[in-house]
């Protein structure tokens, strides 16, 4: 699994707030093409300074489908895994469930879009 962090640093609120939203929904967009469930975590925190910070673990298959997204947020990749104290892990994302490290589209019908409620 690899790590990818993404920092988001804006100030304004209202901007950075639908930057996450947008980031939440390009990266469950980029796992539609998925032929089976794959592999991937994402853990949303801030930094000391107030900045947004999201961890994404990734499967390679999954870093594959969301290539774009990651390189269109500024996503590093890590050599290590990163520490996660303090962070929520994202479990639902735009149609998609996350849990167990494991992404599983939902039954059709079921809609749902559940992100960090601080956000």
């Amino acid at each position: 699994m690899a790590w990818y962090e993404i920092v988001n640093a804006k100030s304004d609120s209202y901007v950075a707030d639908r930057d996450a939203e947008d980031l939440l929904r390009d990266f469950s967009a980029a796992l539609r093409d998925a032929e089976s469930p794959v592999d991937a975590a994402v853990f949303y925190g801030r930094t000391r300074s107030g900045a947004r910070l999201y961890y994404l673990s990734l499967s390679p298959e999954a870093a594959t489908l969301a290539e774009r997204v990651l390189a269109s947020y500024g996503a590093t990749l890590l050599a290590e895994p990163p520490t996660l104290a303090g962070l929520e892990k994202i479990r639902r994302v735009e149609g998609w469930l996350i849990d167990t490290e494991r992404v599983w589209r939902d039954p059709p019908g079921h809609a749902s879009r559940v992100v960090p409620t601080h956000l």
